[in-house]
This record gives C-alpha cells, structure tokens and sequence, in this order.
C-alpha cells in the first residue's frame, strides 16, 4: 500500500486534503501512463515522437531513462504488461502500414515482433490464466479472413492461433477493451450512433470462449478508459456526459456485477483527465491531466479512491 503524504517526490503537493498528489511538477508528454505490476513504479512514455520510455519510482523519485528499439515504429497504440519485466505494445508507423503486437524485454533490451497486420490494432491487454492476448480489431486478421467488422481477437503465442470472443453490429463501434486483473474476463466498451447522439454499452465478455453480458447502457454518458480494481470487484472509467466540445466531464466507477454506478467527484485542478489507471495494489488511481502550458502538455496524478469504495458510499 502507498501512503500519499510519505511520498519523497520532487514538486508533489498535496491539494487541501482531496485525496489528489501532483507527482511531477514539470509539464511533460507522458503518453500512456502505467502502472509497473507491482505497483512501484509508473512508466509513461516521455515525448509524443520518442521511443524513449521513462520508469518513474514512487517512493524514492528517481527517474530512469527507458529506449526501447520499437523495429522501426513511431506509434504505440496500447500496452500491457506480460511481467515485471517484459512489456506488450501495440506499434504502427503511419495509418496505411502494418501494426504490430510487440514484446519488449526489459532485462535483455530487446524486441520480439509476435504478429503484424495490415489493419490497425486499436487496443491490446494480456489475459494472464489464458497465456494470450486479447486485442481490438476492426478488419480481418492475416490468417482469417472470415472475420470482419469491429472484432475483439484472442491471440494465442504458443501456437500462433487467432480466435474471435466478441464481434459488433456493423452499426456499432468497439471503443476501448481492458482485461480483469487475473485475465478471465475483459470489459468491452461498444457506441451506437455519431455527433449528435449515441448509446454506450459496456459488456463484460469471458476470455475462454465466447460469452458476454451486458451490464450498463446509457443514451446520456459516454465511457472511456476502463481501468479494473486489483480484486475485480469494480470498473472505474472517464465519462463524457453529452455531445458537444464542452460537455462535463468525470469519472465512474462500476460495479463488475453491474449492480452499482458511483460517480467519483474529483477536484481536476482545470481540466478532465486524459487518461486514467487503477493500481494494481490499492485503491489509487493515476491520472494524466493538461497542465494548460499547450498542446501535449500533461502533469501526472494520484488520487485516492478509498472513500467512494466504502461501504455506504453515494451512488452517481
């Protein structure tokens, strides 16, 4: 567990008691932020056009400096961690060339490519108790072309097997997609509709075969950036209450049954985040919030969920 008020980090404020730290005082990039797997560290990726990762330690503050080859790619479209070590990451170097599903072995330094394709990949987690990836797919895989449409794929490394656990309507759009901390489900969020009104689903879809319950839909909020707690008990994800450029925004949590909604009312110091990520070990939640210095300038952010998870809190 970390305790906010012992953390030695250069620049971290406290904000009058809302349970939100600042954690790096500099305006930066950090695109995609992380948690390691055991929740010491966080790693984000420091310039939009960098292939240079940086591995921030909590409770010392230390910085390290992370390259990673990338084969010849600019774009990281979603990552998940396979261990402590070695981190997955979808790459792509332009919008009319091949993604693919990437390891990186931290410990060796090196790259292993699992897969390419000639259709972006649009999201990625690791299933841990199915050994495979679970990936978002708009078009078909190489070795199956009888799968189209907004497809979330199962990849299998040990024998190099592609299925599909989830496919949409054609009138309908997979957004984002997030594996639970052991790997036996995945939360699939799906949109109906275009700029002037959509419905927002979210299933909860098993990661061995393929079944999938439908567990919340709304006309009125928009879902992004799901994010499970460490005992897989609760969802939490932005929200986007509206259509327009100015429409409120937040964060939600979600009971995994779909039983409960609590809307989570947090002090953004000016703006919504941009990103969010549970811990794996506690209740605390990193976010990546603009800074107002310009365009891809961020600070990044924990804020303590502990007093929307007790029992007895408000409901959203």
């Amino acid at each position: 567990m970390l305790f906010w008020t012992a953390l030695l980090l250069s620049g971290c404020q406290a904000q009058n008691n809302s349970g939100l730290e600042l954690i790096t005082s500099e305006s930066n990039w950090y695109g995609l932020p992380t948690w390691y797997p055991d929740g010491s560290k966080m790693l984000y990726r420091s310039k939009i056009d960098s292939d240079h990762f940086v591995a921030l330690d909590l409770e010392s503050g230390v910085e390290e400096d992370l390259p990673i080859p990338m084969e010849g790619y600019e774009g990281i479209a979603a990552m998940d961690w396979i261990s402590n070590t070695s981190l997955a990451y979808v790459a792509f170097p332009s919008s009319k060339t091949p993604s693919a599903l990437i390891v990186h072995d931290f410990s060796q330094g090196s790259d292993q490519i699992l897969f390419s394709s000639q259709e972006k990949i649009y999201d990625m987690c690791w299933s841990q108790i199915e050994e495979a990836f679970i990936f978002l797919m708009r078009k078909p895989v190489p070795t199956d072309p009888t799968v189209y449409g907004n497809s979330v794929m199962k990849y299998l490394p040990e024998n190099a097997t592609f299925s599909t656990l989830f496919q949409a309507r054609e009138d309908r759009f997979i957004t984002d997609i997030t594996c639970s901390p052991d790997g036996d489900q995945v939360a699939v969020l799906e949109r109906e509709g275009d700029s002037t009104g959509y419905i927002t689903r979210l299933y909860i879809a098993t990661t061995r075969y393929i079944s999938k319950r439908l567990i919340f839909e709304s006309s009125r909020t928009r879902l992004d950036e799901p994010s499970w707690s460490p005992d897989g008990q609760w969802m939490i994800f932005r929200t986007i209450d509206g259509v327009s450029k100015r429409a409120p925004r937040g964060i939600m949590l979600i009971a995994a049954d779909g039983s409960e909604t609590r809307r989570v009312d947090v002090p953004w110091p000016g703006a919504a985040p941009a990103n969010i990520a549970w811990s794996p070990i506690g209740n605390t939640l990193l976010t990546r919030v603009a800074s107002g210095l310009g365009i891809n300038s961020y600070k990044l952010y924990l804020f303590d969920l502990s007093p929307w998870l007790d029992e007895g809190a408000s409901d959203g």
